[in-house]
């Protein structure tokens, strides 16, 4: 639970800002005080009371509308509250989405431990609130094409979830073209599941824009694409390695004069 004191408008998340995707899956091991700090920050991912996306489609193929809080408590400021369940849910699937899809991409087929993610590996029975996740599960991946036709319908079943849809807007000079919440008048605010959503659509179109930190494990978008076998780091830890490797040579190079001196 956290307090939420900005308008939800001021907060609605970049969805071409790719460091929301990279920082939602850096999360993956974050204690919960980390999880309430980012929450704080970037607002509520918009999931029902059993933890999956706001709409969320049930035995009957209907979708769910019943949230542990209200939309209009976070506009006016009160106290939010979702499931850390439901969140750690999610970040393993933004997660488990490009990590396959970057095997898939290389031709290379992804193991079961690989795809364990699908079924978030819990032992709870909150899946039978979720159907369609199961489905998606129990789907043949036993070939490349099986394994890359499963992956589009897991990124196209989020994005169902979450009730992304197309809209069109022309009240500029030009005609924009935006994906979010469905509404045909174009007016549907984005929750953050729904940014995260789109940016992995956008990263599954465009595969080359993302790589894997080769010391925290977190996707990130390079400057420069790294050459087979070499190391290469996110922003943050880019910086933490360059301080390392200083002080390695600062320490070597004052070994190597003190030895020096000593002969």
């Amino acid at each position: 639970m956290w307090g939420v004191t900005r308008d939800t408008a001021e907060r609605i998340h970049t969805t071409t800002d790719f460091r929301l995707l990279q920082r939602f899956c850096a999360l993956a091991n974050a204690s919960d005080e980390r999880l309430l700090r980012f929450a704080e920050i970037h607002g509520p991912l918009g999931l029902c009371k059993h933890g999956f996306a706001w709409g969320h489609r049930d035995m009957r193929n209907l979708r769910c509308y019943r949230r542990g809080i209200d939309a209009d408590d976070i506009t006016r400021g009160r106290s939010a509250m979702e499931s850390l369940v439901g969140w750690r849910r999610y970040i393993g699937r933004a997660r488990g989405i490009l990590a396959v899809e970057t095997d898939l991409r290389k031709e290379r087929r992804v193991n079961a431990a690989g795809w364990a993610w699908l079924l978030d590996r819990k032992e709870d029975n909150s899946l039978a609130a979720n159907p369609l996740v199961v489905a998606l599960a129990a789907q043949r991946r036993q070939t490349l094409a099986e394994q890359k036709r499963v992956l589009a319908q897991t990124v196209n079943h989020w994005l169902d979830e979450c009730e992304v849809g197309v809209s069109l807007d022309w009240s500029g000079p030009g005609v924009e073209f935006r994906l979010g919440l469905s509404d045909p008048l174009g007016r549907g605010t984005p929750s953050l599941l729904i940014a995260i959503g789109v940016q992995l659509l956008r990263a599954t179109l465009r595969q080359e824009s993302f790589v894997w930190c080769s010391d925290c494990g977190s996707p990130y978008r390079p400057d420069r694409w790294p050459r087979a076998g070499e190391l290469h780091y996110c922003q943050e830890c880019g910086r933490k390695v360059a301080n390392r490797i200083a002080q390695r040579r600062y320490k070597q190079r004052r070994k190597t004069e003190t030895q020096g001196e000593n002969e």
